[in-house]
């Protein structure tokens, strides 16, 4: 970010230090509050209790970690909550591994 607006880059298949893709649990409490809420209007308290305990819990999600060097200094980068994220991983991997041939 640059002030208030994006700021691009282009990373060449030089620039990244690491690249992995992990599984993390992502905590889902937020959801569990707007499901309680939900379902208290739709059905009582009852369906605040029901709404709640079904959104609640924890998620599994796949994120892609990458460590780039930008200005000489190396900066991670996280992608969570992508539904291309093993896509974009598989990607990465293609290109750095033509580039070290």
């Amino acid at each position: 970010m640059s002030g208030l607006f994006p700021k691009s880059f282009t990373i060449t298949p030089a620039d990244i230090v690491e690249l992995d893709l992990r599984v993390e649990a992502v905590n889902t409490t937020g959801k569990a509050i707007t499901g309680a809420l939900i379902g208290n209007i739709i059905a009582g308290p009852l369906g605040a209790i029901g709404m709640a305990a079904n959104a609640s819990g924890q998620n599994k999600q796949d994120a892609l970690h990458l460590v780039i060097r930008y200005k000489g200094e190396n900066r991670p980068l996280v992608l969570r909550n992508s539904r291309n994220t093993q896509e974009i991983y598989r990607r990465l991997k293609e290109i750095i591994c033509s580039s070290i041939i």
